[in-house]
């Protein structure tokens, strides 16, 4: 289901609306406004740093559409330890709300509907073994019993300012290296894994 918020109505008052004509994955890049590319030209590479400043970070990066890799963004998370399949399949029981249609979902180039439905995922297949199909799946949780644990395990990264913008909903992205998103602007991702396999 689409979800279009607009101004003066609540986004509950949305969402419980049914749609008139249900919009497919394939039809969702054709009604996204135009992205104007000139800023990323010139970007020939990638800078990789650590231990960077909020203020650094602010000048260089924030908000100037240049990409970066902050090597040490999740330094002291217990995230990267603990965060895996296994991890999120026991986060979310058989009745969070995570688990049918209450929160968004994307499949991308995969045949998910549903985070159960990627929860039924063979051994092999998560594992990514040679010979299996690769996948990458994103979702948004909306299982506020699971948020309080998630954040347990993370917390805003060092280099951002106290006054930077924030959601209070968790976005979670997983799967196959080399298998990501499309290109995102203006967004911040912590990779948690081996990052010289993930070109997402």
């Amino acid at each position: 289901m689409a979800v279009w918020r607009f101004r003066g109505f609540k986004a509950e008052e949305v969402q419980s609306e049914s749609c008139l004509l249900p919009l497919s994955q394939s039809l969702q890049p054709l009604l996204r406004p135009p992205i104007d590319c000139e800023f990323c030209m010139d970007v020939s590479s990638i800078k990789k740093v650590t231990n960077i400043s909020s203020i650094e970070f602010s000048e260089k990066y924030a908000h100037t559409g240049r990409p970066v890799v902050v090597k040490d963004a999740a330094r002291n998370w217990s995230a990267t330890k603990v965060f895996s399949f296994e991890f999120f399949k026991g986060l979310y029981g058989p009745f969070s709300p995570v688990r049918g249609s209450n929160c968004q979902f994307f499949p991308y180039k995969t045949e998910f509907r549903n985070l159960s439905h990627v929860f039924t995922m063979d051994e092999d297949r998560v594992r990514q073994k040679q010979g299996t199909k690769p996948w990458y799946i994103g979702w948004s949780n909306c299982d506020s019993s699971a948020a309080n644990i998630l954040r347990h395990h993370y917390e805003r990264p060092y280099f951002l300012s106290p006054d930077s913008e924030s959601s209070n909903t968790d976005w979670i992205f997983m799967g196959s290296p080399g298998y990501g998103a499309h290109m995102h602007v203006s967004a911040h991702f912590i990779v948690i894994g081996n990052p010289e396999l993930w070109h997402g």
